[in-house]
């Protein structure tokens, strides 16, 4: 945990990291995401989270307490939940995540071109799209 933010309840399970989410330092996905280097862990709290691109990171995103209550959210944002597009590679993993509420032309829940990341124990739901409802991926 970064020094100098109190301990949040639910924050046992991110001892492998200083990119907690949500906190003083990275209120979201996307501000740890920029700030984190390559291979480095980035954990995320309960409830809803806005959309991220990775941004060509190969960082290890997870949700502390699950995909239960932990949701990726593009409700009413007209773009992906998850977008992957530069080059990212197999060490850009999402991991137990509700990734929902994404409604765009392809991969409402996951955009994926030109990259492979690991998306592990993930659930996919409420997502649209002509192409890729849940994950569009070329």
């Amino acid at each position: 945990m970064a020094m100098g933010l109190a301990p949040l309840a639910w924050a046992q399970d991110c001892t492998t990291t200083e990119y907690i989410v949500p906190s003083p330092l990275y209120p979201t996905i996307q501000a740890a995401i920029d700030a984190a280097p390559h291979g480095a862990f980035v954990c995320v709290g309960p409830g809803h989270h806005l959309p991220f691109d990775l941004a060509g990171k190969n960082v290890h995103g997870f949700a502390a307490i699950g995909s239960t209550f932990t949701f990726i959210d593009a409700t009413g944002t007209g773009q992906s939940a998850v977008r992957c597009a530069s080059g990212e590679g197999s060490g850009a993993i999402l991991e137990d995540f509700t990734i929902t509420g994404g409604d765009v032309d392809a991969g409402g829940g996951m955009y994926v071109a030109g990259s492979s990341p690991t998306i592990r124990n993930c659930l996919f739901t409420g997502n649209h799209a002509e192409l890729g409802g849940g994950a569009y991926c070329s």
